[in-house]
Parts: structure tokens; C-alpha cells; sequence
């Protein structure tokens, strides 16, 4: 597989966060961004197709829904 490289500017907070959670999945940040890409996408095509993405907390019995793109 090809790969491209391409350079993207984040705040100190968005690198540290990154950074927390490569080291926490044991995994580089490009891997990160990769797997945070396939989720986004598929969000996006679910959302696109009229499903809803709710995340439910049955401990407070509350349900959120999350909203993708507010404009579909």
C-alpha cells in the first residue's frame, strides 16, 4: 500500500491527547489518526444513510445523541 505524507497543525493540547492515547494503545499517533479516520467515515455514511448515533450510560439511564453533520 501506498502512503502519503502530509503535515497537520495541532494545538499543544490536541498533541498531548494524541500522544496519551497512542501511548495507551501501545501504537504510534499516525495509527491513531488512521483508526479515528475509519470511525469518522463510517459515522458519516451511517448518518448519511438516517441512522441516529446515540451513546446510552445505563448507570444514569441517559442517552446522548451524537450528531456528525448538523446539516443532513
Amino acid at each position: 500500500m501506498n502512503r502519503i505524507r502530509f503535515t497537520v497543525d495541532l494545538s499543544e493540547r490536541a498533541d498531548s491527547l494524541l500522544n496519551a492515547m497512542a501511548t495507551e494503545q501501545n501504537t504510534t499517533k499516525a495509527e491513531i489518526v488512521r483508526k479515528a479516520l475509519g470511525v469518522y467515515r463510517f459515522l458519516m455514511e451511517e448518518e448519511k444513510k438516517g441512522a441516529k448515533v446515540e451513546i446510552s450510560n445505563p448507570k444514569e439511564e441517559s442517552v446522548r445523541q451524537l450528531v456528525i453533520n448538523p446539516g443532513l
